[in-house]
């Protein structure tokens, strides 16, 4: 671990050099803190790790992302009789010239937006195809399945049948050509069931 102790400010050479500069070569963020009096600071830590970023973006071709990651491992900080003055500037006009850029391509090029289209139409067509064919293997087995059970069911209803014709049994009668009436009744009894006739 390593431990620091300050108790006034030393020159910033990187201020130095952007007022020799005259402020042209400012960065597009700039924090500035000009007046820092601490009457005591006991810093110890493990790791640490800072990132600052900035991303533009617009539709597919820019976008904006502004951020800060900050990362300590194992710190101890013990700070007394702190007075600190703070000035963060971002600024924008790089950020604002590249958005301009893009927006002037787009107005000269209205084809760029037609091809930006046209890989939205792409990437949904591959999306429904690729739903398509999840469905259909999903669904192919099952498919395949019952084809086969109704192939067998068709082969031994086929079967059946051709013994049934290959079997000689009892003639079915022909159908009449009118109504018929009934046939009389037979046997011991059958004249006692007999309905009299008139006239008879």
């Amino acid at each position: 671990m390593s431990e620091s102790g300050a108790t006034e400010q030393e020159p910033d050479p990187t201020r130095e050099r952007l007022t020799q500069r005259g402020g042209a070569g400012e960065p597009d963020v700039l924090l500035d803190i000009p007046e820092v009096t601490v009457d005591q600071i006991r810093l110890a830590v493990d790791g640490l790790d800072a990132d600052l970023s900035l991303r533009a973006r617009l539709a597919n071709l820019l976008q904006i992302d502004a951020g800060v990651r900050v990362h300590l491992q194992g710190a101890e900080l013990d700070v007394a009789g702190v007075s600190a003055e703070a000035l963060l500037k971002v600024r924008l006009e790089k950020l604002v010239a590249i958005l301009d850029r893009a927006l002037s391509t787009i107005d000269r090029n209205p084809q760029v937006i037609d091809a930006l289209a046209r890989t939205a139409a792409l990437s949904i067509d591959d999306v429904n195809r690729a739903a398509q064919q999840l469905a259909g293997g999903a669904a192919a087995p099952m498919v395949n399945q019952t084809g086969q059970q109704l192939g067998t069911v068709g082969a031994v209803a086929d079967r059946t049948l051709r013994e049934q014709v290959a079997e000689p049994g009892p003639t079915p009668p022909a159908p009449s050509a009118g109504p018929q009436p009934p046939e009389p009744p037979t046997g011991p009894g059958a004249q006692a069931q007999q309905p009299r006739r008139p006239g008879a």
